[in-house]
């Protein structure tokens, strides 16, 4: 059990966790802008030198004016990340200057994909890694029953090369007696039912991570990459049964299933680049777009605006062209108008009046309305489901800190700074109100019980002006050990939720004492 003291609040300490350098978030209300990513292209090269008149963007087939045009190119000079205070940790990255082009995470699928063809994937990212020079944000995850941290943010080469080396092969329980598995060649209904039943569970793992990673990378700034390396999941399921002496054929649609996490990934602003570590495939093999895990790459990879890479067995190149997709990316932006506010999906079209030329970008957008408050039940699964969460949420940013508590031993005082820019206050007779959930449970594999508590948001518009430059910091006094004295996790995992929307921000906290 971890035992609290009622939460302090307080926005002038702020500024110790932020740290001096942080930048003055925004405070957003009114009207949405809604921004386009889009990447250009003639043949292979990036297209440069585009204005926003080379432009044309549709929201639900009508043409919007273009408001807000930017460009970003990776060649662009960057500081390094802002260094925190000692002991502070953030669930985004920190930069001073101009914020980096996009961040990547390359996800190593042993769910959807065979260990032959997983030790292939490794082997090239370790040679790709060999001979990268960039300088960009990756990070290393894997999916297998679960998704695991492989290796978190960084732009360390070495760090991520000794996360791929130390890479695992796992056998896919739902490949292995799938199809092509065990119980390849075996007839029967019993046998074909085990087939469909592991079709869904891949379907239900693979569409579970998609989701949680969208989530993870929402709050980050700029197009995000998701590099998947896999072999794909088909978008159906087709096999004979035999039904009353007739042969029939059964035939199971999931595509429902795996597109609607690609409304996430395109509310995230997250493109997808599968690529095939299979390598040439042979017609036999079912090489092209009739094999049906290719013609999914390519729809989820279209939807997103990213790019599939299969048939090649040189994944080196499809790293470097997945990573360098974003070398050079132009920003549209565009106010929604009021009369569309309809918590609706609007599809989006980007034309570019440039001969030759070909843009990718997410293909739609949700049309924020009014809407009702998020159910009990929603927030409670929401805060409860990023507790058990392997990867950190981002929709809110958060920076965090604990010290041994100096007048009990055995405890921890824990100091969380929330960034206001991300909270949804209303504004009532000259004040802002809102409430937000803390939650704070020792970070270990078990069910742990912990700190639940919500802090009630009331600000005047000069301390709304305090707080959007320094945040709101929520104090508390955590115990970490049991009984006998010994720690119950070597960190703490500390969740932030908005009760208006939903959004959570999510970072762990390392101990480093008893």
């Amino acid at each position: 059990m971890v035992f609290f003291r009622a939460a302090g609040v307080c926005l002038m300490a702020a500024a110790l966790v932020w740290g001096q350098e942080a930048e003055t978030p925004i405070f957003r209300t009114g009207t949405r802008l809604v921004q386009v990513d889009v990447v250009v292209h003639s043949k292979k090269a990036p297209v440069a030198g585009l204005t926003k008149d080379d432009f044309e963007v549709f929201d639900n087939g009508k043409r919007q004016a273009i408001a807000v045009f930017s460009v970003r190119e990776a060649t662009a000079v960057r500081a390094a990340p802002v260094a925190l205070p000692a002991g502070v940790v953030t669930n985004r990255p920190v930069y001073r200057g101009p914020e980096p082009v996009t961040a990547t995470v390359v996800l190593m699928d042993s769910q959807n994909t065979t260990p032959e063809h997983q030790g292939r994937a490794r082997l090239q990212a370790l040679k790709y890694l060999d001979r990268a020079g960039r300088r960009e944000l990756i990070a290393l995850y894997q999916l297998g029953t679960t998704l695991k941290v492989l290796e978190p943010f960084t732009e360390d080469r070495d760090a991520l090369r000794s996360a791929v080396d130390k890479f695992k092969m796992e056998q896919s329980f739902n490949l292995q007696d799938g199809q092509g598995g065990l119980l390849a060649g075996i007839r029967g209904n019993a046998a074909n039912e085990t087939r469909k039943m592991n079709f869904q569970r891949q379907a239900d793992i693979t569409t579970a991570a998609f989701e949680t990673i969208a989530r993870h990378l929402q709050g980050l700034p700029g197009r995000k990459k998701l590099i998947w390396i896999t072999a794909g999941l088909p978008l159906d399921f087709q096999q004979e049964n035999e039904r009353n002496l007739t042969t029939m054929t059964e035939y199971t649609n999931l595509s429902k299933q795996i597109y609607a996490p690609m409304k996430l990934m395109n509310e995230a602003n997250v493109a997808i680049y599968p690529i095939d570590p299979r390598g040439v495939m042979s017609p036999m093999e079912g090489a092209g777009l009739m094999d049906p895990n290719l013609n999914s790459m390519n729809q989820l990879a279209a939807m997103t605006g990213g790019k599939a890479f299969y048939n090649d067995n040189d994944l080196v190149a499809g790293l470097e062209e997945a990573i360098a997709d974003t070398d050079l990316t132009y920003t549209l932006g565009f106010y929604q108008p009021e009369d569309v506010v309809d918590g609706t999906m609007h599809s989006l079209r980007v034309d570019v009046l440039r001969g030759g030329a070909e843009a990718r970008y997410r293909k739609s957008y949700t049309a924020e309305g009014p809407g009702k408050p998020p159910a009990a039940k929603f927030l409670k699964a929401t805060l409860a489901g990023w507790l058990r969460q392997p990867l950190e949420s981002t929709e809110i940013q958060i920076r965090a800190a604990a010290v041994p508590s100096k007048n009990k031993l055995g405890y921890y005082d824990v100091v969380v700074v929330v960034d206001v820019a991300g909270l949804k206050l209303e504004e009532k007779k000259d004040r802002f109100a809102g409430s937000i959930e803390v939650a704070i449970v020792p970070d270990s594999n078990k069910t742990p019980k912990g700190l639940h508590q919500t802090i009630q948001v009331n600000l005047t518009q000069d301390r709304l002006r305090t707080a959007l430059d320094t945040g709101i910091a929520v104090y508390n006094q955590v115990r970490v050990t049991n009984d006998k004295g010994k720690l119950l996790a070597k960190g703490l995992h500390l969740v932030v939720m908005d009760q208006a929307t939903g959004k959570t921000g999510s970072v762990r906290i390392p101990l480093n004492g008893k």
